[in-house]
């Protein structure tokens, strides 16, 4: 069996997230090795996250080269992967989801900083959040890895950031935080999991394949159909989680509207992704056309 050829960003992030990957697939007993590869997400550092053009713009790269026989797998936080990929392109979980939480990093709690503070944050799903929660508070655009966001807080630059929960822990960021709840800030779609994509004639698929951990690819597909049905690209307003209870699982969607402070939420048990679809369909007929959303209705 030759080497699997394993891409990354070279975030110190993504190098870990690809290193837990290359864990699990030496726990198998196959040979593998990293390659980190930048993306277009991070030569430009300064554009905000919702005003890049295009998808995929951590993944787009790595992914071609998956598509080319250049990398056999590549390791991605799975909020970056688009919902639409080349044909043949499969993506699979092989780690359990990590926390889907949003963190809030400041000397005080989101709910007790003081009026008119700077929180830096590059998502338009935090800034609404954000706008529902604290009205009186500034969001401001930040960008870079998660050491330098907290670099940028830390010289005064912010009163506060949101970050991923599951990043802070995946880094030992050693620093303290404020947990932000789901029922405040739906997470992003597939927030925590850490996702491969593979061709699937490689000759190492079946053996990835056989490394699945089971709850961590149906809450990443259920969301992904959500996500895909609806037509949300990764720079939306929307957040969507699916948990598992008992033998089902929940799913919990919230759309902010495109124009305005508004949003609505919706919640269904599902049993997988076929009826998470039939759920998206039937979301699309009660988000009002004001929300500016493609399907909205009357």
């Amino acid at each position: 069996m030759p080497d699997i050829k394993i891409g990354t960003r070279p975030s110190g992030l993504a190098i870990k997230q690809a290193d837990m990957v290359f864990r699990r697939i030496a726990e198998a007993g196959l040979d593998a090795s990293i390659i980190p590869v930048n993306s277009s997400g991070d030569v430009d550092k300064d554009t905000p996250l919702y005003k890049s053009q295009g998808t995929g713009i951590f993944s787009k790269e790595i992914n071609s080269m998956v598509m080319d026989r250049k990398l056999d797998v590549a390791v991605h936080s799975a909020k970056d992967i688009p919902t639409e990929l080349p044909d043949g392109m499969e993506v699979l979980v092989i780690l359990p989801r990590g926390s889907f939480y949003d963190a809030f990093i400041s000397s005080s709690s989101i709910e007790k900083i003081r009026p008119g503070s700077s929180i830096g944050t590059s998502s338009m799903r935090r800034i609404r959040e954000l706008g529902v929660l604290r009205p009186d508070v500034k969001a401001k655009n930040i960008r870079g890895n998660i050491d330098t966001r907290i670099r940028k807080l830390q010289e005064g630059n912010y009163d506060g950031i949101i970050l991923a929960e599951a990043g802070l822990l995946r880094m030992n960021a050693g620093i303290s935080y404020q947990r932000l709840p789901v029922k405040s800030f739906m997470p992003a779609p597939n927030q925590g999991i850490i996702a491969v994509t593979m061709r699937r004639d490689s000759p190492v698929f079946s053996q990835i394949e056989k490394l699945v951990d089971w709850d961590g690819q149906i809450s990443l597909e259920i969301e992904r159909s959500i996500m895909k049905t609806l037509r949300l690209g990764c720079s939306m307003p929307a957040g969507i989680l699916a948990r598992k209870t008992a033998e089902t699982w929940t799913a919990d969607i919230r759309l902010h509207s495109l124009s305005g402070g508004e949003f609505m939420d919706f919640s269904a048990r599902v049993s997988g992704a076929q009826e998470a679809v039939e759920l998206a369909k039937q979301i699309m007929d009660e988000v009002p056309s004001t929300f500016g959303y493609w399907f909205g209705g009357d």
